[in-house]
């Protein structure tokens, strides 16, 4: 049996509802989940509940967008914390959610400059809980007919170089590991396959967060070829960093409990999690 550590809900920018998710983990045969929601823990309960009716182990999870400086670039890292305690982090999750807020009415005000007014009904969100992103943003701007596709979207608009875009005023990655690790939790890297990294600056990278409380890094992950996160996972032992895997699914197409190349995401992921947070 295989698990999946990293996995989106309705509550940011999955089409799934948890109970959904857990149904398909379900029918995966999964034998551990994670739901780790960008910037939100809003639907934790909500897929414990039936993952455990469904006798599948759950992991608290969350994801936040963080910044490092890497070689005096300033680089965007994806945070993926684990096991911490709710009621501790929620306080840092209303600030987190103010900043994406007010980071999405910038992006509003941006596009108004060039004549665009996009509301929040034009993004058809899947739930009244879901978190606004750049997709959302592009989705609509595709469907009023400002661009072709989703790509041209946010190429022409929304990312660096687009006439609307605004840099997102994301957190240190020093501040998310701290407020993980005082709520109890593991602070894991996501996806380094995703960074456009060089191998010595992956391996610099995490060096260097390591000093600044990084537990583990995800090795399995669908943008990890088998050749990449055996690359990774080799890195993990060598430093004494947890392994963990995700399919980093947002919903319908994604394979559960695989990374790239259909690599399975083992359980033994799960066991060290669990015996690091009991050892810290």
């Amino acid at each position: 049996m295989s698990i999946d550590l990293h996995m989106h809900s309705v509550y940011s920018d999955g089409v799934w509802t948890p109970a959904e998710l857990v149904k398909s983990a379900k029918e995966k045969q999964l034998s551990a989940i994670a739901l780790t929601d960008h910037d939100t823990i809003a639907g934790l309960q909500e897929t414990r509940v039936p993952a455990e009716l469904a006798g599948i182990r759950f992991v608290n999870g969350v994801e936040i967008n963080s910044h490092y400086y890497l070689n005096n670039k300033k680089r965007n890292i994806h945070v993926l914390g684990y096991l911490f305690d709710p009621e501790k982090l929620e306080p840092y999750m209303r600030q987190l959610k103010e900043v994406r807020d007010e980071h999405n009415e910038a992006i509003r005000r941006a596009l108004r400059v060039h004549g665009i007014e996009i509301s929040y009904e034009d993004m058809n969100l899947p739930s009244e809980h879901s978190m606004v992103n750049r997709l959302y943003f592009a989705e609509a701007l595709v469907r009023k007919g400002y661009a072709e596709n989703v790509k041209e979207a946010l190429a022409k608009y929304l990312r660096k170089g687009g006439i609307a875009y605004v840099e997102g005023n994301y957190p240190p990655f020093s501040e998310v590991a701290e407020k993980i690790k005082e709520s109890g939790g593991l602070v894991v890297l996501a996806h380094p396959g995703e960074s456009s990294l060089t191998d010595e600056e992956a391996e610099r990278l995490l060096d260097e967060l390591v000093f600044q409380g990084l537990d583990g890094v995800e090795c399995i992950h669908p943008s990890h070829s088998n050749e990449y996160a055996a690359k990774v996972i080799k890195w993990a032992k060598e430093k004494g960093l947890l392994m963990t895997g995700g399919s980093d699914s947002h919903g319908a197409g994604t394979a559960l409990g695989c990374g790239g190349d259909g690599m399975k995401i083992p359980e033994n992921f799960y066991d060290e999690l669990l015996l690091r947070k009991k050892t810290n």
